[in-house]
Parts: C-alpha cells; structure tokens; sequence
C-alpha cells in the first residue's frame, strides 16, 4: 500500500510504502530486512518492521501419524484420483505457534476451482457448493475415522 500526500496537485514532503511480506520458515526476519535494505541502496528509506510478535520456527507435522492418515484416507474416499501431498502457500496460519508446542497441525482447505482461486481473500471470495459439499463429506471421513478409533 502507498500513501504519500494531501493532493493529487501537491508534491508529498513524504510517502510510505507497506508491503506484506512473508520470510521463510526458517529465515532470519533481521537479515531479511537487511537484505532489502541492500537491495534499496537509498539512505533515505527507512525500513521499520511492524512490531510483530516473531513467529516461531517448528519443524512440519509428520506425515506419518494417525491424523494425516485419515486425512490421506479421507481423500481417496471423497476424490480417489487425487494424491495427498504436503505444500506451502503464501499465507500463514496459527498452525506454526501450535508446532512449536508439539501439536501436529495440518492445514486443509476447501477445494476451488482455477476461477475461485482469482478471486482468493477478495471482496468478491466465492466457493462453489459443490466443493464445499466434497469437503463437508472429506472432513466427516477424516474426523470419523479418527474419531471411532
């Protein structure tokens, strides 16, 4: 996001810059400010990092409990042509602060299609009802079969 001036007509005495950005889990967040700083090469930009809570750096949940195997098993129920894989995406989620207490945490999603991912934490987020209902059906097998064990 930007913001600089009071109008269109009038030269900012300043302007800021917001940008979003996600380091790796491992990445050092000092040296990843550092790094832009490099990058920018102007010392008349001052880069002032959000007074953030640091997010912790657990290690992945296992593929190898209980849990992901009924997710696997859910998954052929519901989608038998599909594979179960590990990934990471652009956004965070709450599921790093329970790793490093020792839950093993999977984040799952709705399925969408190409055309519903355009449209992804837009004011204009839409999920078609027959996705929603796979996943109501995917999550029913998962929680089941975990459950009655």
């Amino acid at each position: 996001m930007l913001a600089a001036g009071l109008k269109i007509n009038l030269i900012p005495s300043t302007a800021e810059a917001a940008l979003d950005i996600r380091a790796l889990p491992d990445e050092d967040p000092a040296k990843l400010f550092a790094s832009l700083a490099q990058v920018i090469q102007d010392p008349n930009i001052e880069i002032v990092p959000e007074d953030a809570k640091p997010r912790p750096f657990p290690p992945a949940s296992s593929l190898r409990t209980e849990m992901f195997a009924a997710l696997e098993f859910a998954q052929r129920v519901v989608a038998p042509d599909a594979i179960t894989l590990p990934l990471m995406t652009n956004s965070g989620s709450d599921s790093a602060f329970l790793r490093a207490k020792g839950v093993q945490a999977y984040g799952i999603t709705v399925p969408k299609t190409e055309a519903e991912m355009a449209t992804h934490h837009g004011n204009d987020e839409r999920i078609e009802t027959e996705q929603l209902g796979l996943f109501t059906q995917y999550l029913w097998t998962a929680v089941t079969r975990t459950a009655l064990r």
